[in-house]
């Protein structure tokens, strides 16, 4: 065998690769892991419910043809409500099997990977929900929190409004 470099490109690291999806809701930077998102749909406002809903419930809005439930994830996490906040938010809904429920968010901000946050993660600060992950700072100093959409239709909270 020969001591010639490889012809054969190095394959791409994956831990490269895009794995969050950033977005903005109530004020706050959230990363949401890719792997669990379905889509980012247009807004449309949702109807209230006959009972009124939880703090943080929209109402039912429908998405491809299939009622959600609307949930404003900025005021689900202690920020202010989405009334007023922004002029054109957007939905997310989540790969959750079972859990048909959509999320209100303020912007959408595009992909993000570990070269774009490279200082080390750390423990949430405060009282962030069970569904909270680590918290990274990109470059320019703003901290993002990571929220694990698996977690978050477990939460106690979510299944309460959601039944």
């Amino acid at each position: 065998m020969s001591g010639s470099p490889l012809s054969d490109p190095v394959p791409t690291n994956p831990v490269d690769a895009p794995c969050w999806l950033a977005v903005e809701a109530g004020g706050f930077g959230l990363l949401l892991p890719v792997a669990q998102l379905v889509a980012v749909h247009r807004w449309q406002p949702a109807q209230p419910l006959p009972r009124g809903g939880a703090a943080g419930c929209l109402g039912l809005v429908e998405i491809e043809a299939e009622p959600r439930l609307g949930l404003d994830l900025g005021a689900w996490l202690g920020g202010p409500p989405l009334a007023g906040r922004v002029e054109t938010p957007c939905w997310l809904t989540l790969r959750a099997p079972g859990h048909g429920s959509a999320w209100a968010l303020d912007r959408v901000l595009g992909l993000r990977g570990p070269r774009d946050l490279p200082l080390a993660a750390w423990a949430a600060p405060g009282p962030w929900p069970s569904f909270a992950g680590p918290c990274h700072r990109d470059a320019e100093g703003r901290a993002w929190q990571v929220l694990l959409p698996d977690r978050l239709v477990t939460d106690p909270r979510y299944l309460e409004i959601a039944e």
